[in-house]
C-alpha cells in the first residue's frame, strides 16, 4: 500500500514538473520579437511580495509570543 502511495506521489510530481513544458505556446519561428505583446507582471509580483513579507512578520510575531 505504501508503494502505491509512493508511485502516486511520483506521478503527480512528475506531472507538475512537465506541465510548464507542455503549456509553452510559441510561434514555430522561435521567440516572439514583437515588443507589443509583452506581459507586465510587476503589479502582481509586488502584491505577492508584500503578502509574503506580511505573512513572514506575522509568523515571527506568533513565535515570539509563544516563547513568552
Amino acid at each position: 500500500m505504501k508503494i502505491l502511495h509512493l508511485h502516486f506521489k511520483l506521478i503527480i510530481i512528475l506531472g507538475l514538473l512537465l506541465f510548464p513544458i507542455c503549456s509553452i505556446a510559441d510561434e514555430p519561428g522561435g521567440l516572439n520579437d514583437d515588443p507589443g505583446t509583452e506581459v507586465p507582471i510587476d503589479g502582481g509580483l509586488s502584491i505577492l511580495l508584500a503578502a509574503g513579507v506580511t505573512f513572514g512578520l506575522k509568523k515571527i510575531r506568533d513565535r515570539k509570543n509563544n516563547l513568552d
